[in-house]
């Protein structure tokens, strides 16, 4: 089965805080064969300038990630192996907005 994994991060969770579940994860049978996507956008929030100043938009963060998951799902269809699910981990907000 040909699985894509996606991390999107939370405000401050880098992936090295998700290093522990994600050891784990790698370890499972199920995922062994999974390509993975990191979507890290903490780079993206300014904690110097008036307390937490988003230098992007959550609706724009998640129309990136959206965007690279299909970019990931083309290019799989296009090489004549689709995948057969995606499992989305991460922090709710951005998931939420991108399917909400």
């Amino acid at each position: 089965m040909k699985r894509l994994i996606v991390l999107a991060t939370g405000l401050n969770g880098s992936p090295q805080k998700w290093q522990p579940l994600l050891e784990r994860l790698h370890e499972e049978e199920l995922m062994i064969d999974s390509q993975w996507l990191t979507f890290n956008h903490c780079g993206f929030w300014n904690f110097d300038a008036f307390g937490k100043f988003f230098t992007k938009s959550i609706e724009t963060l998640s129309l990136e990630l959206k965007a690279k998951i299909e970019q990931h799902w083309l290019a799989a269809v296009a090489s004549g192996e689709p995948f057969d699910d995606i499992i989305c981990i991460g922090h709710i907000a951005i998931l939420n907005r991108m399917w909400g």
